[in-house]
């Protein structure tokens, strides 16, 4: 984290094998149209490396009244770096956001990735 500081970073985007799990203290949502038209709010899975926030697992919990009124998936799935930078490259990435129980929504403005 001091190293992201020091380079002029707010916060880090944490990863195991290239796959998003969560920011420092943020859980972290992605809006993005896929590749069938649909629009995703997508976050990474519960695999034991994250903390299962308050409002991460509200929005889970009304993924289908998400659904059924504004016709988004939200969902909880693997989310990979490349999936994310593909997205951003083809137009499809809307958002991206991290949020706590503690926290307002806060918006993910750059992402950087090795280079």
């Amino acid at each position: 984290m001091a190293d992201a500081k020091a380079n002029g970073f707010d916060d880090v985007l944490w990863m195991l094998d290239d796959y998003v799990q969560e920011m420092t203290i943020l859980n972290v949502f992605f809006l993005i149209m896929n590749r069938y038209g649909k629009l995703e709010l997508a976050t990474p899975e519960d695999n034991g490396c994250i903390l299962p926030g308050f409002i991460r697992n509200t929005i889970l919990e009304l993924k289908d009244e998400i659904e059924k009124e504004t016709g988004m998936l939200a969902q909880e799935r693997p989310i990979s770096i490349h999936e994310i930078f593909n997205a951003n490259d083809e137009g499809r990435l809307i958002e991206a956001f991290g949020c706590s129980t503690a926290s307002l929504i806060q918006p993910i403005n750059k992402v950087v990735h090795r280079d």
